[in-house]
């Protein structure tokens, strides 16, 4: 009789267990598992005995309050999904990740995306961080010139233009490997070789284009480089000669840009190819995986426009540098065009990596299937269609229209000029419904990830949002907070004057050099969070100081952008920032704002800068044993999470659909 709860308990365990033939796995089930039973950490299956062999496990009796299955204080309860271990907020999973980790279990090593993304963001923050203690020992020393290598860092800036996208593709192509690979690339050796080597060559091309520009200045060289990061060949006035030896450098500096440039837009064309081209596994889609099968497993909507819209961004800008090269006198026109191309594609970045975000958030309450509601995926084609028709509305009108296209009001709209008013008028209402297109759906999608559920709910609850997801949905809403308003106020400036407004639209201007670092901590967050999935099966979390390292960042970027737009539109006296986004003390003024102020400025800069180089080491630092979102940067405790818009959102919904009472 003393084996009857045991062996009723196995019983209860090995009817929850996954059918032989399920290829799926299962969403977490809940085992209640008796004081006394013993489960095997390893093979996440409870231990059989002898007597549990040749014994008929009872049916499972309906509980009772006073039957032997009802819950009380002896039993514990824990949930578990078949294949991948107890789940995270089991109060074993931590002892089960370490018993995995410590008895040899496979331990995924980081992949090449990440270790790219990793390179290319340690990149950005240590010229950011260079950049901002040479400027500072500047201020403080009350020096008038900058000095040499504050002049180096400067320029070496401009060479960080591209990295945010280039990471943006390199995710893309790593999340259409995780789906053809099912979840395994490494075994599958996905992306291919091919396609690895050209992530490296790309982000190499960043670090020579940088050290070079670094080292000008040891060559007796002023580094200059143009506005998207190519090395800018100082030509000597007319009648000037140079001497021999910096001829020779001029020569050697043109190879190199040469050089670079078609390295680097080689390489971004084979990444986007091969990603799009790349083979599913036979032995996991079989039939599926001929490209001419009708079933072919294409990638998913949100990955697809991802994809669409950086290679839309990368021809622009590539054809802009290439006709650049050739002849910028013969090629003027072009060039004129192709530059107010590049501020329609602007916006790309931050809208990729929402995207991006949406379908992790799917994934997360359906690993194997998960995608967007279906409206929003319509929203994701519909955002990255108005985009390309700004690009061809631009061709057509400037090449076979003999108009004039200009930048519009800010970034993401375009202007033209036509002696046709009635042309004029149906390209105003294109120009229009664009623009506006592009922000709406992008806040579709962004309400979409905060109102998705689960597909079997109500029976399974919807999991709360990720921190990382809900770090990246604030710093895109601040985004579109900025953009769309400079987009409103300057279009009624247009149309009133350009005295209406005149301090709100110089507060957004203000406001959009601060959020300028949000895609590229965007990227980090979303890379963090793929990297823990990864490494625990779809149900693990990062660290917990890694967590806190995106709190801090997400509260800095929001409080300068509060205190820059409240400032510049209430204040009486006009703000300044610098180029970083920060708040500049007025001089002449009170002493003691002027110290609030560099302290605030400081304060932001280390936690941006600080969270941005804490993130590179938790993808290096993050294992199986500390993926488990447990754990804090500070002694006292975890920060405070930032205000969530998927909370919002909900009681918004909540409200709104709720049957309001009766008053009577």
């Amino acid at each position: 009789m003393r084996l009857l709860p045991l062996v009723g308990t196995l019983g209860v365990s090995l009817a929850l267990r996954p059918k032989a033939d399920s290829v799926e796995p299962e969403f977490p089930t809940v085992v209640e598992a008796k004081v006394g039973s013993t489960i095997n950490l390893v093979s996440q299956e409870p231990a059989t005995t002898e007597t549990a062999e040749t014994t008929a496990a009872p049916t499972p009796a309906v509980a009772t309050p006073t039957g032997i299955w009802h819950l009380h204080h002896t039993t514990t309860k824990h949930d578990k999904a078949p294949g991948f271990g107890y789940s995270y907020g089991s109060p074993l999973y931590g002892q089960n990740q370490h018993t995995i980790e410590k008895l040899g279990a496979k331990n995924i090593p980081v992949s090449t995306t990440m270790k790219c993304i990793i390179t290319m963001c340690a990149q950005f923050f240590l010229i950011m961080t260079l950049y901002i203690i040479l400027k500072t020992h500047k201020d403080l020393s009350g020096a008038m010139q900058p000095s040499t290598a504050l002049v180096a860092v400067n320029a070496s800036k401009a060479t960080l233009q591209f990295i945010p996208m280039v990471c943006v593709l390199l995710l893309a192509v790593r999340m259409r490997a995780l789906q053809l690979s099912q979840g395994d690339p490494e075994k599958w050796k996905l992306p291919s070789e091919g396609i690895q080597d050209h992530m490296w060559l790309a982000t190499s091309v960043f670090l020579v284009q940088a050290f070079i520009v670094l080292a000008s200045p040891l060559i007796g060289r002023v580094p200059e480089v143009d506005a998207d990061g190519n090395l800018v060949i100082a030509t000597p006035p007319p009648g000037a000669q140079q001497p021999q030896s910096m001829q020779t450098i001029n020569k050697v500096m043109v190879f190199a840009r040469v050089i670079l440039l078609a390295t680097l837009w080689w390489a971004l064309m084979y990444i986007i190819i091969g990603a799009w081209v790349m083979e599913p596994p036979r032995p996991i889609w079989g039939p599926r995986s001929d490209f001419d099968n009708e079933n072919f497993p294409w990638p998913a909507p949100a990955v697809r426009v991802t994809m669409d819209m950086t290679s839309l961004f990368f021809m622009v800008y590539g054809f802009l540098a290439i006709a650049k090269e050739i002849n910028p006198v013969k090629y003027s026109k072009a060039i004129a065009l192709a530059e107010v191309a590049v501020n329609t594609v602007k916006l790309a970045p931050m809208f990729c990596i929402l995207f991006i975000g949406a379908r992790m958030r799917a994934l997360q309450m359906d690993p194997m299937n998960g995608k967007p509601q279906e409206w929003a995926q319509h929203c994701m084609l519909a955002c990255s269609s108005a985009m390309e028709v700004q690009i061809l509305a631009i061709i057509v009108v400037g090449c076979c229209l003999k108009g004039q296209v200009l930048r519009g009001n800010c970034e993401g709209d375009i202007r033209f000029k036509v002696a046709n008013p009635t042309l004029l008028v149906c390209l105003d209402v294109l120009r229009w419904v664009c623009s506006i297109s592009i922000y709406a759906c992008g806040t579709a999608v962004l309400y979409s990830v905060s109102v998705i559920e689960h597909p079997k709910a109500p029976e399974v609850p919807t999991p709360p949002v990720s921190p990382a997801m809900r770090c990246v949905m604030i710093l895109t809403v601040l985004y579109f907070i900025i953009y769309c308003g400079r987009f409103i106020i300057q279009s009624v400036r247009q149309f009133k004057g350009d005295q209406v407004l005149r301090k709100s639209a110089k507060a957004f201007d203000q406001a959009a050099t601060t959020i300028v670092f949000a895609p590229i901590m965007s990227v980090l967050f979303i890379g963090v969070r793929m990297r823990a999935l990864l490494i625990t099966g779809q149900k693990g979390a990062p660290p917990g100081y890694a967590q806190d390292w995106m709190y801090l960042s997400t509260w800095m970027v929001s409080l300068q952008v509060f205190f820059v737009l409240l400032m510049g539109i209430f204040s009486n006296k006009e703000m300044d920032v610098d180029e970083e986004g920060n708040l500049k003390p007025q001089q002449g003024g009170s002493q003691v704002g002027r110290y609030v102020l560099e302290s605030f400025r400081y304060l932001c800069l280390i936690g941006m800068y600080g969270g941005g180089s804490g993130l590179c080491y938790a993808l290096w630092d993050m294992t199986p044993a500390n993926a488990n979102g447990t754990g804090s940067l500070f002694p006292w405790g975890p920060l405070p999470e930032p205000v969530n818009p998927a909370d919002a959102a909900t009681a918004a919904t909540a409200t709104t659909t709720a049957t309001p009472a009766s008053s009577f």
